[in-house]
């Protein structure tokens, strides 16, 4: 979910929408299908869950750093909001990280609003983390170092959510958008016409 920008979360028992800067996704988890369409370039492509789990796995950036597994490490209250609280060491930065410091990420994850079981291989492709126990509404870095003990006082907000609520949907804000032409991939779709073929 690094770097993502402002997401848009729409969840309904059997399907799911995310808007993105870069793109919006919508997922039917009956029919295994995935629609998805880019206001940069007014395009669309539509196809079969593993698809586009494979295509948005090859497209994302692959993350240099490496981080140990989730460990869970309590329960709180994040806005209201009962959340499990989970957490992991980074084992190795993009950059070489002091030997004296220590980066940890904390994710609150709200349990009560678990991703239909469909949707949580489309939401890893997207996001690059595979949410099963539920919607994280916060992620945060801190760094500790022996030499500033209030280093990690302050720190680095990885997603932060805005707001949460219900609303009333219709099915027009589940579809393609006229006007928008064919693509035959993830890729396609999202890039520009630079006259290279791209259908």
């Amino acid at each position: 979910m690094h770097n993502l920008g402002k997401i848009k979360w729409t969840l309904l028992p059997e399907v799911m929408k995310i808007e993105l800067p870069i793109a919006n996704l919508v997922y039917d988890g009956n029919l295994k299908r995935a629609s998805l369409y880019s206001f940069k370039t007014n395009r669309y492509f539509v196809t079969d869950a593993q698809t586009c789990i494979s295509q948005m796995n090859t497209m994302r950036n692959r993350r240099r750093e490496v981080m140990s597994e989730w460990h869970k490490v309590g329960n709180t209250l994040l806005d209201g909001r009962k959340v499990i609280v989970l957490e992991r060491t980074m084992l190795k930065g993009a950059r070489p990280i002091p030997s004296y410091i220590t980066v940890k990420e904390s994710i609150f994850i709200d349990n009560e609003l678990k991703f239909n079981k469909k949707f949580v291989g489309v939401v890893a492709a997207v996001t690059g983390e595979e949410y099963s126990l539920g919607l994280p509404l916060r992620i945060e870095r801190r760094s500790y170092s022996k030499y500033n003990k209030d280093m990690h006082k302050t720190p680095y907000v990885v997603l932060e959510t805005l707001s949460l609520g219900k609303k009333k949907t219709v099915d027009a804000d589940f579809a393609i958008p006229k006007g928008f032409s064919a693509a035959t991939s993830v890729e396609s779709m999202m890039l520009e016409d630079s006259g290279l073929g791209l259908p």
